[in-house]
């Protein structure tokens, strides 16, 4: 791997430990922090020589819209427009990925 590659790689996974430490509080997390780690895996792909990482992904499924309100006469309810995912889920996925590219990486990032 030359430079250019350290490099970046290097700053991919400083953007995956910034995204997990500026996660909003609660239980939920938006579909915009899930964009942001799949656009970080995306680009980390390159440089995973062909790696199955997709236990590593969010699937579709896990993302669902919350229940805004409820009409109790009628039972109707009312949603979001965006998706969100429970935090224990994106943590347990992201925290994994992390120490899979320790593991992948480790020369690399024990440097930081």
């Amino acid at each position: 791997m030359n430079e250019y590659q350290k490099d970046e790689v290097i700053k991919l996974y400083l953007r995956l430990k910034a995204l997990r430490k500026n996660l909003p509080d609660g239980s939920f997390i938006s579909e915009r922090y899930v964009r942001e780690y799949a656009s970080i895996i995306n680009n980390l792909s390159p440089w995973l020589g062909g790696s199955n990482i997709s236990g590593f992904l969010i699937q579709e499924l896990d993302l669902k819209r919350r229940v805004t309100s409820i009409n109790y006469l009628t039972g109707e309810k009312q949603f979001s427009a965006e998706k969100f995912i429970e935090k224990s889920l994106l943590l347990s996925k992201l925290d994994a990925f992390c120490d899979y590219l320790k593991v992948k990486f480790g020369e690399i990032i024990n440097e930081i």
